[in-house]
């Protein structure tokens, strides 16, 4: 249900709100937290050609090895996670356009479910301080949602 919510909040919301939203997840069979990223493909584009001189297009990628690489470049200086006291190294799965949004995937293994989460998200804070960014965290039966507004970048979650 909060997908379906938030997926309307995104799509229906002409500019200039600027809005991302993460998904966290703990996947018992893989002992990863699958970690999903949703953000508008214009912005995203625009944040990306502050940090690298090239043309970014997402949606029809020249090189697409190079825009994989500023993609994971730019999301692992913005976004970071904390299980349990222990900094958690996030891998790079890939992304994808879906309509005018682009969800960027990372996994990140964790040796057991996590009592305490900590992910520090300033996703866009670099682009615009209107940012506002969403966190959705699913472990277990248990999930929580949160909002941040530039300049706060700290969600904290304690099961």
């Amino acid at each position: 249900m909060f997908s379906i919510i938030i997926s309307l909040l995104i799509t229906s919301i002409s500019h200039p709100l600027f809005i991302s939203m993460t998904e966290v997840e703990y996947n018992s069979s893989t002992q990863n937290l699958d970690i999903s990223i949703r953000v508008f493909t214009d912005d995203f584009e625009s944040a990306l050609r502050k940090n690298d001189s090239t043309n970014i297009d997402l949606t029809h990628p020249k090189d697409k090895k190079n825009i994989n690489e500023n993609i994971k470049s730019y999301m692992l200086r913005n976004l970071s996670t904390i299980a349990d006291e222990k900094a958690i190294e996030m891998q790079y799965v890939g992304y994808e356009i879906i309509e005018e949004n682009t969800w960027v995937y990372f996994e990140a293994p964790v040796e057991k479910i996590p009592k305490d989460l900590s992910i520090s998200n300033s996703i866009f804070y670099d682009f615009s301080t209107k940012q506002i960014n969403l966190m959705h965290i699913k472990i277990g039966q248990e999930e929580r949602t949160e909002k941040n507004s530039y300049p706060e970048k700290l969600f904290r979650f304690q099961f």
